[in-house]
């Protein structure tokens, strides 16, 4: 085969002799580039000259503007790129780079908008000027990059196709800088739409009660990732009873559970035997078990009025249906007429069949992911369905009625496919 050609790129950026961050990564590039040119041509425009000062005036930034565009349109016209990097920080700068990828757009050629600025989730959320600006900026540019997680997954969340998430990199010289006792781990740890729920509330799922219904494979995944988001689980059931742990349901009670499904006894009892501390109780459900969060992952109604009223009393705060239809319908009005936190199944236990789809597009594509892979993708699916159940749910009050979050946001997304294939 023909030996491809270099890609010919245009980074648009500050001057490196800058104060900030833009301006130490431009430079930290160029300086790259200036050794490593066998992976791309790089050309460079710089689109800001003066530093925070009394010079950088109204008129100042419009002349810059105005210059960056006129040069721009120089160089696209002459040298013909295959694609214009554009790094921006938003506000009215904005203005300048839509203008930007649209000349772009005019010689064909592709433009990456590089945000380094961390007010995206605000921005997503109040839906300002600014914000306008930035969804036309966006629509119109071929790749977005982001370079933190949470401005990933708004934009995501707010229905952006062309978005990847590339953090700024450590050098050596910091990393070893850092104090290792406090440093925090840069990967991303995957909130169950529950722990959204919570969030979106300001509560901390650590630390919480968890009462957990069944113990098969959706009660093991429930109580493994409780667990691992700092929650404690004290029960789990089965046909026969619950079991009540005071101390905890984690590490190898976790494990167990496993091997009581595989015994194929199809009963909980034997864990109270197992694990000194445990009771268990026969012929009863678990929701009389004072928790914060209740989680159903066995059975279709499982949780009945009497079993609400019950976790109403113990003040639950948190309800989330695990299990496909866990609540019966008595058990979910009670729930909302009292204004705790329920959400449907259809809406919390959307992760596995989007996992399935995921694994889809895997061998559609005859790609192999690894696990973190798949959670990233799974995390930003999640985030998106709780997004639009907030968004349609609610209420003057401030309540999210989950249910009619959901309900109405499944027959948008409906809705929207029949228009796009033209059916309406």
């Amino acid at each position: 085969m023909p030996r491809l050609e270099k890609m010919k790129v245009l980074l648009i950026a500050p001057s490196p002799d800058l104060a900030g961050g833009i301006a130490r990564w431009t430079k930290h590039i160029l300086n790259y580039y200036k050794e490593h040119t066998e992976d791309c041509n790089l050309d460079y425009l710089c689109s800001a000259y003066y530093k925070h000062s009394i010079k950088n005036s109204f008129w100042t930034k419009l002349y810059s503007g105005l210059s960056v565009l006129l040069r721009f349109i120089r160089k696209a016209s002459r040298l013909n790129y295959d694609v214009v990097h554009i790094t921006t920080s938003a506000s009215i700068g904005l203005i300048k780079d839509i203008c930007l990828v649209k000349i772009a757009k005019r010689y064909s050629v592709k433009s990456v908008i590089h945000f380094h600025f961390g007010r995206i989730p605000e921005l997503c959320h109040y839906k300002n000027w600014e914000w306008k600006l930035l969804k036309i900026l966006v629509d119109n540019s071929d790749v977005v990059i982001t370079i933190d997680q949470k401005s990933y997954l708004s934009l995501l969340a707010s229905g952006f196709k062309n978005v990847v998430n590339l953090p700024n990199p450590l050098s050596n010289e910091i990393l070893e800088s850092i104090d290792r006792k406090s440093f925090i781990s840069i990967q991303p740890r995957t909130i169950t739409f529950v722990g959204q729920m919570l969030e979106t509330k300001g509560i901390d799922i650590k630390g919480k009660t968890v009462a957990v219904s069944g113990f098969g494979n959706v009660a093991w995944g429930a109580a493994t990732k409780a667990t691992e988001l700092g929650a404690k689980v004290v029960t789990i059931s089965g046909p026969d009873g619950y079991i009540y742990d005071p101390n905890g349901i984690s590490g190898e009670k976790i494990d167990y559970m496993l091997e009581l499904r595989s015994s194929g006894n199809d009963i909980v009892a034997p864990y109270a035997d197992e694990f000194p501390g445990s009771t268990f109780v026969a012929g009863k459900r678990p929701w009389e078990v004072k928790a914060d969060i209740a989680l159903p992952c066995a059975t279709q109604n499982e949780l009945n009025g009497d079993d609400a009223r019950q976790l109403i009393e113990n003040k639950v705060m948190c309800v989330g249906e695990i299990s496909n239809m866990g609540c019966t319908p008595e058990a979910i009005d009670l729930f909302i007429e009292h204004k705790v936190m329920y959400a449907p199944g259809k809406a919390v236990n959307a992760g596995g069949v989007a996992t399935s789809g995921l694994e889809m597009s895997q061998n559609a594509m005859h790609l192999s992911w690894c696990a973190a892979e798949v959670d990233e993708k799974l995390h930003a699916i999640m985030h998106g369905i709780h997004a639009q159940c907030v968004k349609y749910g609610t209420e003057p009050d401030g309540y999210i009625n989950y249910v009619k979050g959901a309900n109405i946001a499944g027959f948008m997304k409906v809705a929207h496919a029949m228009m796009g294939q033209g059916i309406i």
